[in-house]
């Protein structure tokens, strides 16, 4: 194997300083138990935002809260999974230790069959090229494509360099770059289907053979890790080959790394994980964390957010990066309550607690040496309140109750400050070139000293001063002095004199100050947070949202951030783009109080704070992606029925009780977001809730869309938000549909009727007509006969009015006849009448008569039956006359 010369490598004039004993928070996972540990071979994170992780006891998809497990028991082909990839169609692709790959779709995974069958060694890697092909290599079978619904083998004979392959990448041109046990492989897809090699190794200048993983570093640039010589960066155009280092490789063979903004981060089996920072050509290495060995980790991977994953065969655990770590080994220190700090120029850390003052130094060697100062002096008990490193390297330690020390960092030499100060409780110390500034209970103290000489200037409320408690002194860029004071609010200096500004200031207790990129003076106010001054007086600054409003300590870097350091944490505040971001107990941050003003920061503008449980170092160096938390909808529903989401979604108007399940990928703080949601069309205003799922029942037919969002704070003016559509159908009587079907029903049946009606008043009118010139003909017949009868009848009309006119003169004849006939009878008759009536009277009178005379019984028998006849015929008479009179009253 080639060697690159070490004159070669010292020639590059690199200083390399190895830093530990400070390590940053990382979580720790057990997605079955502690007491059940699994091997991860292989991280993903999917394009949804799930982490997913293949182990030799499955394939686990992680949302921060809740794991899925899938196993040969469910329908995973092989639990034991050694790469994972995802494919254009969001399909989750894996690799197994036998060769076998298969793929989750729909909930279920699916063995991969070819018709040339598939491997028969680990799968190490699999990857989608641009133009969707999948690749994958094995552990020592070679490397495999699959294109056009067929799957082809490179080997030796293809011009691969080695079969053992452990990783693939593509570049900006489309090649496949596969790293193996023998150089690198460079694999150019033509369009004929076939692969060309080409192969990177020791006659390129490689002096390690054997490469591990490739990744993208910058530009054209790709590092390439190599099993014994560390990580090589190889330009493509310019085939430029230059080890990462300056000197030869430490840390033995690398497994994996994974670039993070101005760092790379590297994964050593035998070493733990080594981070290297570009920007400053610094390594530290980490190899346990609060009981975690970061020893045999497999794989990394960095997440959208900027967290470094790391498998190892002892389980999983992330960390946000080496923006905080925590620095808790302080011995022979056993106080671990830092009282101040300071970083001089030297990068050593300066700390105070109630056992003295020490100080801290990183070696090359990686050792991290903590000395205890002031030993031998009178001082060396005394409490130390603050710190302050000048630019010449002295030391500037303020006492309480006892003044001021200015140590040499390399002789101890002391100068001691006390009688020429007004106050001797020094709350804080401060500077610019040759001048120090120290805030006291009893004013404040300029000291300009030169070559020895010291010129003492104490001022007080006598002198200009709002308060002569003074809790901090800060110098601004403009050179002007700002004073925080206990109750008077802020005091400033400049070649004018003195200026009082309290207006805008809820509490006129101001304990830190602070100028931005922007040159504006940042001041924190007793339990009111944060404020700025405009030129006249301080204002609040609404963006600006704390999580606690008792800030201990303030500071701006010079990316363009402000710094505020409290109980819960640290909150920052990007001054430009107006937007927070939060570190917590998800960085390890618990039980951590920061003392306040304890703050420093280095050259590279990293910031030292100083809390009740050692010291933690703050740097957004290379953490810049301003990254919150991503919402997404990760099942739908209907009546606890899950269904397809990755299609257009219909329901029908009975399936109306939707639920929503939604979750925030915040993996730095899983468990403590906030969501607001909304269903268009149907809720009036957004919702607040801290659940991950909703339910609406008994929806109307209508269209919808759901919108969630998510924040880790209650502030959601920059939250990203996720949203699915639905519609639930109307019942198929209520559709348009249907009453586009009921009125061309109707119009149909309209038609049809008017048409029916037409046709039937067409044959109604033929039959009519048909019937018309019938009945005409039988009228017009009739009407003959008639006009036949009629003649006939006019005829015998005269004749009979001949025979009535005969008729008529033979009634006349006949009626005069009997007119006189009857004439003739009446008189008859009246003298018959009248001429029997009178002797019928007489008769009656005579038997009148004779009844009143006595008569014999025979007399008497003569006498009643002539009285009988008398009366009949007196009867007789009287009808004869009564008929005479109804003959003269009829004819009369």
């Amino acid at each position: 194997m080639k060697k690159i010369s070490l004159l070669l490598i010292l020639s590059l004039g690199f200083k390399v300083t190895l830093l530990t004993g400070q390590i940053p928070f990382f979580q720790q996972y057990h997605p079955l138990n502690k007491n059940q540990p699994v091997e991860v071979n292989a991280l993903l994170q999917d394009s949804k935002g799930f982490v997913w992780f293949g182990t030799n006891k499955g394939v686990f998809r992680f949302d921060g809260i809740q794991y899925k497990r899938y196993a040969d028991s469910d329908s995973l082909v092989n639990s034991h999974v050694t790469a994972l990839a995802e494919d254009s169609l969001g399909r989750i692709w894996v690799g197994h230790q036998d060769g076998q790959l298969s793929y989750l779709e729909n909930g279920k995974f699916h063995i991969f069959e070819t018709r040339e069958g598939l491997a028969v060694a680990p799968v190490s890697d699999i990857l989608f090229d641009r133009k969707g092909n999948m690749w994958f290599s094995t552990k020592n079978d070679g490397l495999y494509y699959y294109l056009n619904d067929r799957l082809y083998r490179l080997d030796q004979e293809e011009g691969l360099p080695d079969l053992f392959i452990y990783d693939l990448f593509e570049d900006a041109r489309g090649n496949v770059w596969a790293g193996t046990d023998g150089g690198v492989a460079i694999c150019t897809l033509n369009d004929d289907r076939k692969v060309n090699i080409t192969v990177l190794d020791s006659d390129d200048g490689l002096p390690d053979i054997i490469i591990k993983k490739i990744e993208q570093l910058h530009g054209d640039t790709l590092s390439l890790a190599t099993e014994d010589e560390g990580i090589l960066n190889y330009n493509i155009n310019t085939r430029e080959l230059r080890p990462l280092l300056n000197s030869p490789w430490p840390y033995g063979s690398i497994s994996d790394f994974v670039v993070k903004e101005n760092q790379i981060w590297i994964s050593t089996p035998s070493k733990g994980l080594v981070v290297y920072d570009r920007r400053t050509n610094h390594l530290k290495l980490f190899n346990e964390s609060s009981g975690l060995s970061l020893l045999s980790v497999n794989t990394l991977m960095m997440d959208s957010e900027g967290n470094v994953w790391s498998g190892s065969k002892t389980g999983l655990s992330r960390t946000s990066g080496d923006a905080v770590e925590h620095i808790e080994s302080l011995d022979p220190a056993k106080d671990i309550n830092i009282l101040a700090l300071a970083v001089d120029r030297e990068d050593r850390i300066w700390f105070s607690t109630s056992e003295g003052l020490f100080m801290r130094t990183h070696h090359h060697n990686g050792t991290a040496i903590v000395t205890e100062k002031l030993q031998g002096t009178s001082f060396r008990n005394s409490t130390i309140i603050s710190l302050y490193a000048d630019d010449q390297g002295y030391i500037w330690a303020g006492l309480y109750g006892n003044g001021l020390l200015k140590v040499h960092p390399e002789t101890n030499q002391i100068k001691h400050f006390n009688k020429e100060l007004r106050n001797g409780n020094i709350l804080g110390i401060t500077g610019k070139g040759n001048i120090v500034w120290v805030a006291t209970l009893g004013g404040s103290t300029s000291i300009h000293y030169d070559q020895g000489k010291y010129s003492i200037t104490n001022y007080s409320s006598q002198d200009g001063l709002s308060s002569d408690f003074i809790y901090q002194v800060f110098i601004d860029s403009q050179g002007r002095t700002w004073f925080g004071t206990d109750g008077k609010g802020v005091t400033m200096l400049d070649e004018k004199g003195f200026h009082r500004y309290e207006e805008g200031l809820e509490s006129k207790v101001v304990y830190s100050l602070s100028e931005d990129v922007n040159k504006n003076i940042w001041v924190t106010s007793q339990d009111n947070g944060v404020y700025h001054f405009d030129g006249v007086k301080f204002i609040a600054e609404p963006e600006l949202r704390l999580r606690d409003n008792s800030i201990q300590s303030l500071i701006a870097d010079v990316q363009g951030n402000l710094i505020a350091v409290h109980n819960f944490g640290i909150d920052v505040f990007d001054i430009n783009r107006k937007k927070m971001r939060y570190w917590g107990e998800e960085t390890g941050i618990r039980d951590k109080f920061p003392n306040l003003n304890a703050i420093s920061k280095d050259k590279y503008g990293q910031v030292f704070i100083g809390t009740s449980k050692g010291i933690i170092k703050f740097s957004l160096n290379n953490d810049h992606a301003l990254s919150i938390p991503k919402p997404t909808i990760d099942l739908v529903s209907i009546y606890d029925e899950a269904v397809d989401i990755s299609k257009p979604l219909t329901l029908s108007y009975n399936e109306n009780n939707v639920t929503v399940h939604y979750l925030g990928f915040w993996y730095q703080n899983s468990e403590n977001l906030n969501y607001l949601y909304k269903l268009e069309n149907y809720d009036l205003e957004w919702i607040s809730t801290r659940n991950q799922e909703v339910t609406y029942s008994r929806l109307p037919p209508g269209d919808y869309v759901f919108k969630v969002k998510v924040s880790d704070t209650e502030d959601f003016t920059h939250a990203h938000e996720s949203e699915i559509t639905f519609s639930i159908s109307p019942p198929f009587w209520r559709t348009g549909t249907f009453y586009f079907f009921i009125i061309g029903l109707v119009v149909v049946s309209g038609y049809s009727l008017m048409k029916f009606r037409e046709r039937k008043l067409v044959e109604d009118k033929l039959v009519l007509e048909a019937r018309v010139e019938e009945r005409t003909k039988e009228i017009q017949q009739k009407t003959e006969e008639i006009q036949a009868q009629n003649e006939e009848i006019m005829a015998q009309a005269e004749e009979i009015q001949g025979i009535n006119e005969n008729l008529e003169m033979l009634v006349k004849q006949r009626t005069a006849e009997l007119e006189k006939k009857n004439r003739a009878l009446e008189e008859y008759a009246f003298i018959n009448a009248h001429k029997l009536r009178s002797p019928v009277a007489s008769i009656l009178g005579l038997l009148n008569l004779l009844a009143k005379i006595d008569q014999k019984d025979d007399t008497k028998v003569i006498r009643e039956h002539l009285q009988q006849s008398a009366d009949k015929l007196d009867a007789v008479v009287r009808s004869i006359t009564k008929a005479i009179e109804k003959a003269d009253n009829k004819y009369s």
